[in-house]
């Protein structure tokens, strides 16, 4: 399945209740190469498994090498729905529940 539906949702929910855009995730996946599958792709995979018989009780993943990082993208998407995202160093204080957290503090990379 593409995450891009999920991700246009998410914006669109932000934008209409007036939250700011947040990743959900953690630093590692923020910060970290991450990969995706094209559309086209994954709808030929989709054809292909269901009309194949020796494809019957399989999982399949795909990937088509096309990699990008959060950090960069995210901002990009929210900029096309006309959102600002807040960058995770801004909330890092937020997620871990500690306004005196200090960005000197080992943990705070």
């Amino acid at each position: 399945m593409s995450e891009a539906l999920t991700l246009a949702v998410y914006l669109i929910v932000c934008r209409e209740t007036g939250e700011a855009v947040k990743f959900p995730g953690n630093e590692f996946v923020y910060d970290s190469p991450d990969d995706n599958s094209s559309a086209e792709g994954l709808a030929d995979m989709s054809v292909w498994t269901a009309t194949q018989d020796h494809t019957a009780d399989q999982a399949f993943n795909h990937v088509n090498g096309d990699t990008f990082v959060w950090r960069y993208f995210l901002p990009q998407v929210g900029s096309y729905f006309g959102m600002k995202v807040v960058l995770r160093e801004q909330t890092l204080f937020e997620h871990r529940g500690n306004a005196n957290f200090s960005r000197s503090h080992p943990m705070s990379r």
